[in-house]
């Protein structure tokens, strides 16, 4: 396994991006040379441009409104609401943020849209049940919705 030149961590061979640090790695040499690697998780790599790191920004902010969202809920006794925002925000952390660094753009965007999806028909049912909760819900659903639409540009 190699070393990132930045901060020393070991990282795939594969990676575009330090898992650490963020630093850009240098190029596979195999990839310059024409051999045939297994592109399968990487169907649209990430550029260094200022859209990955507004993406980035994206998804950050994206945990930690959800994560926001489940100690507002804590709060208020909502066990549901701590249970899907908490999870919300794991599976944005886990399999958006995380595959994004990875270059996995396909998933992270996936991930994203679902996210946003599912906390936007989650905060439309608690509003039209009387719940301010929900209001709050669909506004922390735009974050999601904002990194999927700028994975990819």
């Amino acid at each position: 396994m190699p070393f990132c030149s930045q901060c020393g961590s070991k990282h795939e061979e594969s990676n575009l991006f330090c898992p650490a640090c963020g630093h850009k790695l240098k190029v596979n040499t195999s990839l310059q040379e024409g051999k045939e690697v297994d592109t399968k998780f990487r169907q649209n790599p990430i550029s260094a441009s200022s859209t990955s790191g507004d993406t980035k920004m994206y998804l950050t902010v994206s945990v930690f409104t959800f994560g926001g969202l489940a100690i507002i809920s804590l709060l208020f006794g909502d066990s549901l609401g701590l249970v899907l925002s908490g999870a919300i925000a794991a599976v944005i952390y886990f399999f958006g943020m995380k595959k994004f660094d990875d270059g996995d753009t396909h998933t992270a965007k996936t991930v994203c849209l679902m996210a946003g999806i599912v906390a936007g028909l989650v905060g439309l049912f608690l509003l039209l049940s009387g719940s301010m909760v929900g209001a709050i819900n669909i506004l922390v659903a735009i974050a999601p919705f904002m990194a999927w639409n700028s994975i990819g540009k």
